[in-house]
This record gives C-alpha cells, sequence and structure tokens, in this order.
C-alpha cells in the first residue's frame, strides 16, 4: 500500500472515530472505563493551545483528531479523554460551533490561556449562554458548564473558569501545562497589516523610523517607544506569575479530591520555528524564490541580521521579505536587485545605509525591532529560566511532578528527534526511503538530506511555527509518561504506563516532509492559512513521492 494511502486512510479512520466518538461520549459514564490504575480514574487536562489542539494557527475539528498529547495520554492510561471538538464557522467574526455541544470536556485547553492572567482575567469570564453561538473558544471549551451553574434566583449565570470547570469533574489525576503563553508574548508580538501596507509601497526598502507608529515585529530592547514595548516586558513578571501559579496548583491541592498532578515548564520561546537564523532563511529563499547561495550572498552578505551572526528574525518577516522579492522579480528585476530591495539596497548588516546618512542599516531584514540579537535572546531565555524556576519551587511545595519541556526541546533544538516505536526503536527507513530525524527547523529552511538532527527540515511544528504537529504531540506525551514513570511513588501509581509510538503519528503527520523533497502537505483549512505559509508556500501535492511537488 502506498504512503500517501496509509497517511490518508489513517487521518480519515482517525478522525471518524473520534468525531463519532465525541457525539456519544456524553452517554458514557466514567466507570465504563477501567483504568490501568486507580489514580487515573478521573483524568484532567488544563492547558493552552497546544493542550487544545491548535496547529497552523486554528484549533477545529481536524487537527483534534490528529493525536492531542492529552489524548494519548488518556489512550496509555485507560481512561476517558473528552476533548471538546471545534468547527470555526465565520473566521471574520470568530464564531465558534462545538460538534457536539452538550459535552462537557476534561481536555480545558483554551487558546491563549496563559498563568498569569489565567485566575483575575478568567474568574470573571461567563460561558455564553447560548452552546450554538460561542463568541469565543473560551466559551466553546468551557460549555456546558455555564448552564449548569445558572442561579435560578437571579437568571444569570455563574461565572465558568478554567479552574472551576476542572474542580467539577473531581479529578483524581491532574495534568497542568500552563506558561507558555507568558512568555510567547516577547517573539509573538509582529507586524502588522499597516506595516504590510507600508512595505508594499516601499517595494523594500524599509525606513520604519520615518513613519510613525505602529512599528513593525517590535524586538527590539532598545524600542524608542519606552520599555513597555521591550519584549522582555511582554513576559509575565516572576511576582505575577509565582502568584498565579501557587494560586493555582492550590486550588487543585486543596480539593476535596487533592488529584495527582503532573505540570510541565516552558520551552525557550526563541527556539521555536517561527525565529529563524540568517543560515536558515537563505535556505528558505533557495528553495522558495529559485534563488542561488551565491545570488544570496552577494545581496545580502554573510554576517547575519543587524550584523549579528546568531540573530534570528520571527517568520511573518521572513514571508514579507519573500513577497517583496516576488514583487520586484514581476517588474523585471533580477535576482540579486530583488534581493537587494528585500534589505534596502545594502547587504545585510551594512552600517552605511544611503537614505538615512550614514545611520545603521533599516532595511526589512535588519532594523533592529525585525530580529532578536543575541543579547535580546540571552535576556528573554534567562527570563524562562526564572519563569520555570517558579514551577519548581511551586510544585515541590504541593508535591506535584514537573516534565522538563524545556530540556527536552534543548536537546532536540541541538540534536534532533528519532522517529521511534512504542518500544523506542528507532525507525530509519519506509517505503524504500530514509527517514531523518525531527528537527525545529521550518519547513525548507532545512537541509532534508541531512543526517545532523538539527539541521534537518522541520517535522516537529506546524506551519504557523509556533505549535506542534501530531509527531510532536506524541513526543510531549511520551515526555509526561517519562516523569509519571520516575515518579510512580511520589505519585502513588502502582504500573508503568507504556510508551506511544512516534512512528504512528509520523505517518499521518502533514507538517513532516516524508518523502525528503523539502516541501510538506500541510493543511488547507486554517483561518490563518494566507498568513501563516499554508498557501503562500508551496506544498507538496504528492508527499511520498520527491520527484512530485
Amino acid at each position: 500500500m502506498k504512503k500517501k494511502t496509509i497517511w490518508a486512510l489513517g487521518a480519515v479512520f482517525a478522525s471518524l472515530f473520534l468525531f463519532l466518538g465525541s457525539q456519544c461520549k456524553e452517554k458514557f459514564e466514567e466507570t465504563t472505563y477501567q483504568p490501568v490504575d486507580p489514580v487515573f480514574r478521573v483524568y484532567v487536562a488544563l492547558g493552552d493551545s497546544i493542550t487544545q489542539g491548535v496547529m497552523s494557527g486554528d484549533a477545529n475539528y481536524f487537527t483534534q483528531t490528529l493525536g492531542l498529547y492529552p489524548e494519548l495520554l488518556a489512550q496509555q492510561m485507560q481512561t476517558f479523554m473528552y476533548t471538546p471538538l471545534m468547527v470555526l464557522d465565520d473566521p471574520s467574526t470568530n464564531k465558534f460551533r462545538r460538534i457536539s455541544p452538550t459535552l462537557r470536556g476534561n481536555n480545558l485547553g483554551v487558546s491563549g490561556m496563559s498563568v498569569a492572567l489565567l485566575l483575575p482575567v478568567l474568574t470573571t469570564k461567563v460561558a455564553n449562554v447560548d452552546p450554538e453561538d460561542f463568541k469565543t473558544e473560551f466559551d466553546a471549551v468551557m460549555a456546558p458548564l455555564g448552564k449548569q451553574t445558572y442561579d435560578p434566583s437571579t437568571g444569570n449565570f455563574l461565572d465558568t473558569t478554567a479552574v472551576v470547570a476542572a474542580l467539577s469533574w473531581k479529578p483524581t489525576f491532574v495534568t497542568i501545562w500552563l506558561g507558555n503563553n507568558d512568555a510567547l508574548g516577547a517573539v509573538a508580538n509582529t507586524i502588522t497589516d499597516k506595516d504590510l501596507d507600508k512595505l508594499t509601497a516601499l517595494g523594500g526598502a524599509i525606513v520604519y523610523k520615518n513613519l510613525g507608529f505602529p512599528y513593525s515585529a517590535q524586538l527590539d530592547d532598545n524600542d524608542p517607544r519606552g520599555d513597555t514595548f521591550k519584549p522582555i516586558n511582554r513576559m509575565s513578571t516572576q511576582a505575577n506569575f509565582q502568584a498565579a501559579y501557587q494560586q493555582l496548583l492550590g486550588a487543585f491541592a486543596t480539593s476535596s479530591t487533592a488529584p495527582k498532578m503532573v505540570v510541565g515548564n516552558i520551552p525557550n520561546v526563541t527556539d521555536v520555528a517561527f525565529m529563524m537564523s540568517f543560515e536558515e532563511v537563505k535556505t528558505f529563499f533557495e528553495r522558495y524564490a529559485g534563488v542561488s547561495r551565491t545570488e544570496l550572498d552577494t545581496a545580502w552578505g554573510t554576517t547575519g541580521f543587524g550584523g549579528n551572526a546568531g540573530a534570528t528574525a520571527p517568520f511573518d518577516i521572513v514571508l514579507v521579505a519573500l513577497g517583496v522579492f516576488k514583487d520586484q522579480k514581476s517588474k523585471g528585476k533580477s535576482n540579486i536587485e530583488a534581493l537587494l530591495a528585500v534589505c534596502g539596497g545594502r547587504a545585510v548588516g551594512d552600517t552605511t545605509h544611503p537614505l538615512l546618512g550614514g545611520q545603521p542599516n533599516v532595511g526589512l531584514l535588519d532594523w533592529d525591532a525585525n530580529h532578536l540579537d543575541d543579547g535580546e535572546r540571552t535576556t528573554l531565555d534567562n527570563r524562562i529560566d526564572t519563569l520555570n524556576g517558579v514551577i519548581d519551587a511551586v510544585a515541590a511545595s504541593f508535591g506535584a511532578v514537573v516534565v522538563n519541556v524545556n530540556q527536552i526541546f534543548k536537546n532536540i533544538t541541538a540534536n534532533g528527534a528519532d522517529v521511534v516505536d512504542a518500544q523506542g526503536n528507532v525507525i530509519s527507513t519506509f517505503q524504500g526511503l530514509p527517514i531523518r530525524k525531527l528537527s525545529r527547523i521550518y519547513p525548507g529552511a532545512g537541509d532534508p538530506t541531512s543526517t545532523d538532527g538539527s539541521k534537518t527540515n522541520g517535522g516537529l511544528f506546524s506551519l504557523d511555527g509556533f505549535h506542534p504537529g501530531p509527531t510532536s504531540h506524541a513526543i510531549i506525551a511520551n515526555s509526561f509518561i517519562d516523569a509519571i514513570n520516575a515518579n510512580k511513588a511520589t505519585l502513588g501509581i502502582g504500573v508503568s504506563l507504556n510508551k506511544v509510538s512516534v512512528f504512528q503519528a509520523w505517518l499521518q503527520d502533514p507538517f513532516v516532509d516524508h518523502d525528503l523533497d523539502g516541501y510538506v502537505a500541510g493543511m488547507f483549512f486554517t483561518k490563518s492559512s494566507t498568513q501563516i505559509g499554508e498557501q503562500i508556500i508551496l506544498r507538496d501535492s504528492d508527499d511520498t513521492n520527491p520527484n512530485v511537488r
């Protein structure tokens, strides 16, 4: 059987099984399940967009049935996990519909949820009355709890929070993976529609300092608008994070069932595929702009963004750069002329930009606000280390086990990740093609023929560069399983959980380059697809054949 057929059937059957299951899950009682250990009898997952199942900018029943880590964990525990499956009916109004409006989910992942905002903001959030007319993802995930907390004396629905929803299950086991959004704003506050209009008008000679507000990517410790706009100040402070995290874990620890808790810490957001090195951007342009490395080196030089070899730029800036290049090419410019237009007419890192009388180059790839230099990256990483220290300390005070997701992803960034089966055996070939290690690199920005796991062509992130794909969810699930098995005594568990097969996830993963041609199948349904590369980047029409793209 062809790989393409295997992947298609796998995705169809998985979606059909989970779709049908979601329609009748509310008919089951928890006692229907026989968990491998009593601790897992009622499992609740609390998290953000990763837990909810966002991939390539959207969470819907396609992405949510590709094997999310809470679902995979529940399967190994032999317990139940109800993930509220979403449909986004109208992207312009952000209107969500639940496939099963009456299903009460115990996967309580909500896109955008953070630790610092969890309690002060979400404690005042009221679930929408009409289950067919949810205005936000939070309403959709929390329903129908809002209906169950109706106060007939006032005619109002009581406040519904993620913590309230979780505790309403009287859980015996909880996983909490929050904190990513407490750090993500440092690199995700990027280009705006107004900036795109300006970029188009200027044709690539980007002189933002003469354009007024809003600025572009805002990735600059020297932002002229002041400290509020510095990347580090878009992260949660240690004090706010600690107070909220203490209250969060305390709410579970002091509840009637006092569930066992396993928590994930925060990976370095500076290392997501969204943030691309100078060499990765060049490789990306080789593949998607059709230019040679010689032309790139001639036009852009070799010094790196802002003259800093270790600096990284956000993917949306790279996409704009690609758009500027293609616009210039449509006007009859040569490859080198079009590449020069991207960076304002001078090599990247040139400090003698002619438009500013000798001031530093402020071309698209050079202006400080469009990239993170080594110092800025270090500052952000240090704050994440501080927040992870808070997680360690608070978790220890409540007897919770910590999954060091940060270190796991650091190892993958440095060395890649093998594709393994449930027994941990490395799968090196399939259907006559080699299986390369997975890496953090954005599709098309790596070398699919490389055997160096840090340089292979992606496979860990979906096409927004932030959210993990199905294969990563399997790796994450195994990381939680490793932590659970290593701390059975602490958790009061008498058995070890079996591992998940990363290989099975790899087979149906649309964000993996299976045929090693530098292109991935991707998905066509996401609400953000035109912004994040789903339609901008050429995708593989046949990911089983390296000669077909």
